[in-house]
């Protein structure tokens, strides 16, 4: 076994496991997660095996309890858990019913023991397990986990906070395409107020999920939409919504620049919301109160339905919660010009949707046209 270090916005996990279970979870969170040689005290230790699942099984006496392990905007990534023991003791055991997969958590040791015997479902769990001791650690720690996409300019980070459907992924592509910026994240973004006052933005990695209608506005993206949807009418790619999910480091490749995951000081705050049936404006937010007021809408910790505390390992309550939003809330807004920013489709976009223009567009028409482009990359896959 190799031990190592997992760091993450100050926060740090110990990981014991195999040399290639090691080398597969770095592949999946690096740049975001930093693994590194294990050098600093550890909240936790998370070791993670192929045997002991007999074990364990044996500890869990009776049916159990029910919980939901994780859930996802999509249904068919989502898991149910069962759990033997309450959190609120020292010890208890849960299993990832899809998986078979045990984790025995020992709140006086620090540890916690994740054992499955395939090698891929436990690096894909292990990643689940991280990310959700993450989500609350960070939370009791005065950090909030919101909803937004950002990049880095010379100046600094620059955030898009945004519902869903808001077009936080197409305006990120058309800054990270059309401006001199690097991608700081695709979705999710950790906040903290630092020692000195200031609010240091930090990017999740998170799956790279971009609407069909968005990709066929960058050729250089074109690969990534399903073959059979390439000579579908850009007006249905739009009003489908269907998406096809990437890694963030092939969109930063293909579109000529980097992955920069964090960012100690913050340039801008955009708020972004789509209504086409408004004018679009930009306007500057004037009071602290209508950007904290606006952040529960955006929150994506430990209490909401996505980044739930499945685990019960770290905890943050509620009002601690609230605390935190107010005091982020209150340093950005006091240290970083924020807008709202009120957009709608441009008139090149809705000219695009005129059959009997498309095919004459000069990026868009190759991709409607009988040749096929190239099939998209082995491991990239589409979702609904």
């Amino acid at each position: 076994m190799f031990n190592a270090d997992l760091t993450f916005a100050g926060l740090t996990l110990g990981l014991s496991a195999t040399e290639d279970v090691l080398g597969a979870i770095r592949s999946e969170v690096e740049p975001f997660f930093r693994v590194g040689p294990n050098q600093a005290p550890s909240r936790v230790n998370l070791w993670l095996g192929s045997e002991g699942s007999a074990a364990l099984a044996a500890r869990c006496e009776g049916p159990g309890e029910p919980l939901a392990v994780d859930t996802s905007l999509y249904a068919h990534l989502a898991s149910t858990g069962t759990r033997w023991g309450s959190p609120g003791a020292d010890r208890w055991v849960v299993r990832v019913d899809a998986t078979n997969t045990y984790a025995a958590f020992d709140r006086p040791a620090a540890r916690i023991d994740l054992v499955q015997p395939d090698p891929e479902l436990l690096v894909r769990d292990g990643v689940r397990l991280i990310k959700g001791l993450l989500t609350p650690g960070l939370e009791a720690e005065g950090a909030i986990q919101v909803h937004a996409s950002g990049v880095t300019t010379p100046e600094g980070g620059v955030l898009l906070l945004g519902e869903m459907w808001h077009g936080k992924t197409t305006l990120l592509l058309d800054l990270l395409s059309e401006f001199d910026t690097r991608q700081l994240s695709c979705d999710t973004v950790v906040l903290r107020v630092e020692e000195d006052g200031c609010v240091s933005a930090h990017g999740w990695p998170s799956p790279f999920s971009v609407s069909h209608g968005t990709l066929a506005d960058h050729p250089r993206l074109h690969f990534a939409i399903p073959p059979e949807r390439r000579r579908l009418p850009y007006d249905t790619l739009w009003r489908e919504g269907r998406k096809s999910v990437l890694r963030s480091s092939d969109v930063v490749a293909r579109l000529g620049t980097t992955l920069e995951p964090s960012a100690t000081r913050l340039a801008a705050c955009v708020i972004a919301r789509f209504a086409p049936g408004e004018e679009t404006r930009l306007r500057r937010v004037q009071s602290v109160d209508e950007l904290v007021g606006f952040l529960p809408r955006v929150y994506l910790g430990s209490r909401d339905p996505i980044y739930h505390n499945w685990h019960g390992y770290f905890t943050c309550d509620d009002d601690a919660i609230d605390r935190n939003m107010e005091r982020v809330g209150a340093a950005l807004f006091g240290q970083t010009p924020v807008y709202e920013l009120v957009w709608a489709p441009s008139a090149v976009s809705l000219l695009k949707r005129v059959p009997e223009l498309e095919r004459a567009h000069r990026t868009l028409g190759p991709l409607l046209h009988a040749r096929p482009p190239e099939e998209a990359p082995a491991g990239e896959r589409n979702v609904r």
